[in-house]
């Protein structure tokens, strides 16, 4: 159980409270704890929901200390929801092989341009910086190729993970200043021209290489 500690630690701003809600509010049924995490390496550390059981936020926040401030839990308002992660969804995007989605790292799909422009887009517009929105959504609407290869990379669909899974998929291996830049673009998977779905970090990568850094600074 969270303890305050004796010493809190900075204020919380609105941003950090507002993506850990988020993640309380897509982990229902859990207890959690909303938790300072400070990299051991040093530097400003930031405001969290941490569940100490779950190997996806062990994994994440490997090498940082987490201090418990509080517990949280979010019950489901209709209880048969609980069974949400045992819906199977198979997915084929066009020119590609039959995708199952994991139901552990997955909780909406969104495969239409009108919905994506109807419902991600604008939840995004909140949640990202303006250099993170303008590249999310020039990326889904105008690339079609890669500007190196020049091979089709068209994104087919973007998938948002569970809260638990935020940054956990595979991806190049970026500094945690880096990683840092991309912001809450790591709660998204996508399909792109068939291919097995892959983190929208590691695929903006794929295509903008190190500049991708600098137009995010």
């Amino acid at each position: 159980m969270a303890t305050v500690p004796t010493t809190p630690p900075r204020p919380a701003d609105a941003a950090e409270l507002r993506k850990a809600a988020e993640s309380a509010d897509g982990r229902r049924g859990r207890t959690l704890q909303l938790a300072y995490a400070e990299r051991t390496s040093g530097g400003q550390g930031i405001y969290i929901m941490y569940d100490p059981t779950d190997p996806g936020d062990k994994k994440k926040y490997a090498g940082w200390t987490i201090t418990p401030i509080l517990d949280t839990k979010t019950k489901w308002t209709c209880g048969p929801h609980c069974d949400e992660d045992k819906a199977v969804v198979k997915v084929t995007p066009p020119g590609g092989q039959e995708q199952t989605l994991d139901p552990r790292r997955s909780d909406a799909l969104f495969w239409s341009e009108s919905a994506v422009e109807k419902f991600l887009f604008p939840y995004y517009a909140r949640h990202l910086n303006k250099k993170q929105y303008d590249l999310l959504y020039r990326t889904y609407m105008t690339v079609t190729k890669n500007p190196t290869t020049g091979a089709d990379q068209v994104v087919m669909a973007l998938i948002h993970l569970p809260s638990s899974c935020y940054g956990t998929t595979a991806t190049p291996t970026f500094t945690e200043d880096q990683k840092a830049l991309f912001g809450q673009l790591y709660e998204l998977d996508i399909i792109v021209s068939g291919r097995p779905p892959q983190s929208l970090p590691s695929y903006l990568f794929e295509l903008y290489g190190a500049a991708l850094f600098v137009e995010l600074q």
